[in-house]
């Protein structure tokens, strides 16, 4: 069930990606993309492996299923609503976005939990949403200074 709820999840987000108006150009998308990657595979793996906060499912299908999630799900997600914050630009709809942003990460942190992707050791729902509103405002960051350097 999750292996499959996570492929179609990434089907979605892909096609949300490719049809959705897209400001950040293809250089801004793809740079997103790869560090959202980059930082959230390694970040999830430093924090599973070595110090043991969580711990991944040993199941082949819960295990396709947290790569998914992990190294395309996110990153997609995070690009998409990058993309969004760069389309609005009075103060109140980019709270807002803020808020639904997190509201969502909450809510995949749940449904993670119930389909038992992974358990929590050492860490918390808590920590899992601080950390990804942290990497989307490095994205938000990022994306912002590229911006500026024309660099897309």
């Amino acid at each position: 069930m999750a292996l499959t709820i996570y492929v179609i999840l990434c089907w979605l987000l892909v096609a949300l990606l490719i049809f959705e108006k897209n400001l950040l150009g293809k250089k801004g998308q793809v740079l997103l993309l790869m560090f959202g990657v980059f930082i959230n595979t390694h970040a999830y793996l430093i924090i599973s492996d070595p110090i043991k906060l969580i711990h991944v499912s040993t199941e082949p299908t819960k295990y396709i299923g947290f790569v998914l999630y992990r190294s395309f799900v996110l990153p997609l997600l995070l690009t998409i609503i990058v993309n969004r914050f760069i389309y609005y630009r009075s103060v109140g709809k980019i709270l807002s976005l803020l808020v639904i942003s997190i509201g969502l990460f909450w809510v995949i942190e749940v449904v993670n939990i119930k389909l038992q992707l992974f358990q929590y050791k050492n860490w918390s729902v808590f920590a899992s949403i601080f950390y990804l509103t942290s990497l989307l405002l490095v994205e938000l960051t990022i994306m912002q200074l590229v911006r500026k350097r024309g660099w897309t």
